[in-house]
């Protein structure tokens, strides 16, 4: 289905509002468990909150409306290898297509979560093939990775961002493993 029609001097469409409320509470709800249970949390649990948090995510695919954050949180917590490279895989289309970056405040902190995201998730599908055993596909996205977590990290002093995941380091510490 398509999504529906955004005009942002209008606003957002109440059918597709109404969508994007009930993904934006799954995923609050999704990472409030997520924090409650921390390092003790259950494993059958984990997978029981993770399908919830999955139908919601469809069910508004179904609908037209994705969200790039969604995505990447759902692929985030799943222990599932190809789930994972298909969500992340989703998370950087919900990106290309721009949908998203209509309802974000345009800025640094924009810039760099786009970029911040975009080598995110091409890490983690690199890093899913390289445990996979898949070297060489695992060195084209780490690849693809390193020059966006460069200018992710370039660009985090004006976007005032104040954590470190490192993910440039690890991003090259992966490529250092790879076989020649």
């Amino acid at each position: 289905m398509e999504p529906i029609p955004y005009n942002p001097a209008r606003g957002i469409p109440p059918a597709e509002l109404k969508i994007r409320r009930r993904l934006g509470m799954a995923m609050i709800n999704f990472v409030k468990w997520i924090g409650q249970n921390g390092p003790e949390m259950d494993d059958v649990m984990r997978e029981v909150e993770l399908a919830r948090y999955r139908r919601v995510i469809d069910e508004a695919a179904a609908q037209g409306i994705e969200n790039t954050l969604a995505w990447h949180t759902y692929a985030t917590w799943s222990n599932d290898g190809p789930e994972r490279i298909e969500c992340f895989t989703r998370a950087l289309d919900c990106m290309d297509s721009g949908r998203d970056a209509l309802l974000m405040t345009p800025g640094p902190r924009r810039d760099w979560t786009d970029v911040h995201m975009r080598a995110d998730c091409l890490f983690e599908i690199g890093r899913i093939h390289f445990h996979e055993g898949d070297p060489a596909v695992a060195r084209d996205f780490l690849l693809r990775a390193l020059p966006l977590a460069k200018e992710a990290e370039r660009l985090r002093a004006a976007a005032k961002i104040t954590d470190d995941d490192r993910l440039e380091g690890r991003i090259a510490e992966l490529l250092v493993k790879l076989p020649d």
